[in-house]
């Protein structure tokens, strides 16, 4: 665990010496030798830590050698069929460019790799095959994944040139200078540290923490039999949630090693995101307070504080932020918000578009129901393994998911933020259910495969898992299906060339952009920050993004509403004091057709992309001239 330590403390050392004043040349040095002479330190005051039990092997030979084989020859297929599906193209899921065939072979490596638990392979099976299943992102996505990616890595390149970005504030951090320090010491582009950061810890460190913490690395597989799709690329928020998943995993070893662990590992997830931070070190909190009070009122008083605080560390942390943004607190009203709680329980696919037929429907009801079922199943362990006896560990599990359980009903229905588009509103909400789900899976997972029902029943467990683990993995990336109809296109190369195209017509010129998120994401992760505009709420990004206020605005009531482009084209033209403004349609846009013919029908000279993959509408102000 020495590793992991070294790497959490240089993370640390490094927001440290960011926050600062900026990076300076030699700061990724500091903190490199911080890291090391603390982790020298850590090696000798924090004591051995419990011998690794040895789970029990009863395979003969010749099963042992057809089970590496079958996992091996499974893994081989998956990763050679990763790397010819890598395409600059945009998609709208991975499994358009991935044979339906891999789903077989995640299957049938997750079963042989749990019946191989015992195995001197086991552990670097279990992190090849953990590797393919998070990797699918970063290597699939030649142009890059998601949205809040681009601009974080922006953030990151920003700050690798600059060494500062203002303002320099604690929001993100730990991510930020994690990223920058590794790519100044190793003089590895910033875009790939950042794209391989999080699959790669997930990778290495998660099968090692659950081997420490179930005495078997395949328990790492077991935890990713729910949606896993926050361990998948590298956000503020998935490196704390990593974070945040190992203090649950090394919940149950009481050395000092561990605890100090753990307590560096809460405050690094705190540095990259408070709305993890917060509940990683609460946790962290609670496991040390409950190891100090072996049992009777203090012990209990100590549950009754941590119960509390997970119930209101979020939302004062949220209420903080969305009064200084100019949201609104519902407190009064939360009640009649009651809809928002419960929906985020429900199924979100629900659609009327077509009939769905069942399979689909049968799918998804996994995706919606039994990462529940399983939660409640973790929770039942634990009060079991409370009523048997003193167990720190499964108490802090049973107080942190009834606190967060409540924290939910006043993060779902008390605040409103401003700026955020309408089906993101519970974002806030559904990232803590998520973290709250993935603690459960870990947990349940760590204290399966160090009972004996791992053993005993050792065909079950490993059968179901490997249905399991490939439906997980299904609905931990975007899907476009029968059920799920709203497609999450990817950066293309297409979109990069288009804000190249705009902005070799721009130089020296000021200008705008009305644009999807993708578009957006591609001109920000081409240019950085290269342009802002002064609007009526402030300086702000001259491409339309969801959080971009008006001209975000401005793009959904042409795309949605039906708006005349030339008219909002000129309206936010004039808003923000720019000479010329751009709309953006790519060709997969439902409805494009109609937009570009009303475009071109309102005199709006076109700019074709890439054979009309997307399709750019100029307007220029009458008065300027070319």
């Amino acid at each position: 665990m020495t590793s992991l330590f070294a790497f959490v403390v240089f993370g640390c050392a490094a927001t440290a010496l960011y926050l600062a004043g900026g990076f300076g040349p030699l700061d990724p040095f500091f903190a490199l030798a911080i890291a090391a002479v603390s982790t020298w330190a850590y090696a000798k005051i924090s004591g051995p830590w419990p011998a690794l039990a040895k789970p029990k092997d009863d395979l003969v030979r010749s099963e042992r050698l057809a089970y590496r084989a079958a996992a091996c020859v499974s893994l081989a297929g998956i990763t050679v069929a990763f790397a010819l599906a890598r395409t600059d193209v945009g998609l709208a899921s991975p499994w358009l460019a991935i044979p339906g065939i891999v789903f077989l072979g995640v299957g049938v490596a997750a079963f042989s790799i749990l019946q191989l638990r015992a195995d001197r392979w086991a552990h670097a099976l279990t992190a090849w095959a953990v590797t393919a299943l998070v990797g699918v992102s970063a290597v699939v996505y030649a142009v890059g994944f998601g949205f809040d990616p681009f601009l974080h890595r922006a953030a990151e390149t920003a700050i690798a040139k600059d060494g500062v970005i203002e303002p320099l504030r604690l929001l993100y951090a730990g991510q930020y200078a994690t990223v920058v320090a590794i790519a100044r010491l190793t003089f590895i582009p910033v875009k790939l540290v950042d794209v391989f950061l999080v699959p790669a810890l997930v990778a290495v460190l998660f099968p090692f923490a659950l081997r420490r913490a179930a005495g078997t690395p395949v328990a790492a597989l077991a935890a990713l039999a729910i949606p896993f799709s926050s361990l998948t690329f590298t956000v503020p928020y998935n490196l704390a949630v990593w974070a945040f998943a190992l203090v649950v995993a090394l919940a149950g070893i009481h050395t000092r090693g561990a605890a100090l662990l753990r307590m560096i590992l809460a405050a690094f997830a705190f540095l990259c995101h408070p709305l993890i931070g917060l509940p990683a070190l609460a946790y962290a909190v609670t496991l040390a307070a409950l190891g100090r009070f072996g049992s009777g009122s203090g012990r209990w008083a100590s549950a009754t504080l941590a119960f509390l605080a997970f119930v209101t560390a979020v939302p004062f942390a949220l209420a903080r932020y969305v009064a200084q943004s100019g949201g609104v607190i519902h407190f009064w009203d939360m009640f009649m918000r009651t809809d928002l709680f419960k929906g985020l329980f429900l199924d979100p696919f629900v659609h009327d578009f077509h009939p769905i037929p069942w399979h689909w429907e049968a799918l998804y009801a996994f995706r919606t129901y039994a990462v529940p079922v399983i939660a409640v199943g973790a929770l039942i362990m634990a009060v079991r393994r409370v009523r048997k006896g003193r167990d720190d560990a499964a108490l802090a599990f049973i107080v942190f998911m009834l606190g967060t359980f409540v924290s939910l009903w006043f993060t779902s229905t008390v605040f409103e933020f401003v700026d955020i588009i309408n089906y993101e509103q519970l974002e806030f909400a559904l990232r803590a259910l998520n973290a709250m789900y993935l603690a459960a899976a870990v947990a349940g997972a760590t204290w399966i495969f160090s009972s004996p029902i791992a053993h005993n029943r050792r065909f079950l467990t490993a059968s179901a898992l490997a249905v399991m683990v490939p439906l997980s993995w299904y609905f931990s990336y975007p899907q476009l299906n029968a059920k799920s109809v709203f497609p999450a296109q990817s950066v293309s190369r297409a979109d990069v060339e288009a804000v190249r195209e705009i902005e070799r017509r721009n130089v020296g010129t000021p200008y705008l952009v009305l644009s999807n998120q993708m578009m957006s994401a591609a001109a920000v992760e081409t240019l950085g920050f290269a342009h802002e505009i002064e609007g009526p709420t402030g300086t702000q990004l001259w491409y339309a993004i969801p959080t971009g206020g008006e001209l975000y605005r401005s793009f959904e009531v042409i795309a949605y509403d039906g708006a005349s482009p030339r008219d909002t084209l000129a309206r936010a033209a004039a808003l923000y004091g720019v000479p010329r403004a751009y709309l953006a349609i790519p060709r997969y846009w439902f409805g494009s057709n109609a937009i570009a013919g009303q475009a071109s029908a309102e005199g709006l000279s076109a700019i074709s992309v890439n054979d009309g993959e997307i399709i750019i509408f100029e307007y220029e102000h009458p008065n300027e001239s070319r």
